[in-house]
């Protein structure tokens, strides 16, 4: 048989009382973590006290390593720098003569991700990105409309004028009707019958 008989973070020790350490109501203890508190080591014996130094061991953290890692007689295994995520440590012991412990020593590791690789932290930058989006359609809509009623204006603007100087245009030519008549009017008066007709066929009138 086999057990764990320490934990250190960074080198320290970690109790089984810590809060950082909690217990399944079947037997596999669970260690919690955060993000930063990412450099273990774990230190196990097998309890066969004959030729203690003859024991050997293998362990693997199932979610990190791909398969067993034969320590030989070394006692401990290190992991620095551990991505966030639940792994599970197990390891194995064999006596001198070679015979493998049927259960393994094992322990749960969860390491927390950093809050900006949370669930409701992407949820709020979600919703901060969404209404910013919002915003930006929101501002492009207006200035759109602003510019359309811009066109609109002086399109009407354009059209008051344009129709002012049709008006002007049509004054002065009712103007100049007038002052044609009246010169015709005036020469009919001082001009021989036969004279006055002549001019106004040939429009000097």
């Amino acid at each position: 048989q086999v057990v764990i008989t320490d934990i250190k973070l960074f080198g320290k020790h970690i109790n089984y009382s810590d809060e950082k350490v909690t217990t399944h109501v079947s037997v596999s203890p669970k260690l919690k973590l955060g993000y930063r508190e990412n450099s273990i080591t774990i230190e196990f014996a097998a309890l066969h006290y004959s030729n203690a130094t003859n024991n050997t061991y293998k362990y693997m953290m199932e979610g990190l390593d791909e398969s067993y890692i034969m320590s030989g007689n070394t006692r401990e295994a290190s992991y620095n720098r551990i991505p966030y995520g639940n792994y599970i440590f197990k390891v194995f012991a064999a006596n001198s003569d070679g015979v493998w412990s049927e259960t393994p020593a094992q322990i749960e590791i969860i390491i927390a991700p950093p809050f900006w690789q949370t669930w409701w932290f992407r949820g709020i930058g979600i919703f901060f990105l969404s209404l910013v989006v919002f915003g930006i359609y929101q501002i492009r809509l207006y200035n759109i409309k602003s510019h359309r009623l811009k066109l609109a204006k002086e399109v009407r603007e354009r059209t008051q004028e344009v129709m002012l100087q049709k008006e002007e245009i049509e004054k002065q030519s009712k103007i100049i009707e007038e002052e044609k008549n009246k010169v015709e009017k005036l020469l009919l008066n001082i001009l021989p019958e036969e004279t006055a007709e002549e001019l106004k066929l040939r429009g000097k009138a």
